[in-house]
């Protein structure tokens, strides 16, 4: 009983010593939805839970703000430039496609 106890106690340790080592990302838990989609027509959604999985999944933005970390992080901008005057944002587009395969553009994000 004594060794069992023993194992557990070491398992558990090293399980806590590696759980340590992770990064955020790592220890992220993802959890599935329980239920399925109301809708895909963002316009007909009717629950907090489909909006934001439709809005991640079909509206990805030209960047993101990272408010644990502050600042912004590219999405689907590869570059994004800011006029002397603070007016004008000029971005310039990583190389992505729509689902169907057509290559996204510039009058698409306009």
């Amino acid at each position: 009983m004594k060794k069992l106890l023993s194992f557990f106690i070491v398992a558990s340790l090293m399980v806590m010593a590696l759980a340590g080592s992770l990064t955020a990302a790592d220890r992220t838990l993802t959890v599935r939805k329980t239920s399925a989609l109301v809708s895909t027509d963002w316009d007909r959604i009717t629950t907090t839970s489909d909006a934001q999985i439709i809005c991640i999944n079909v509206f990805e933005g030209l960047y993101g703000i990272n408010e644990a970390r502050g600042g912004y992080y590219n999405e689907l901008a590869k570059e994004v430039k800011i006029s002397e005057d603070q007016l004008t944002y000029t971005i310039t587009l990583n190389d992505a496609t729509f689902q169907n395969g057509l290559p996204l553009k510039a009058s698409d994000v306009v």
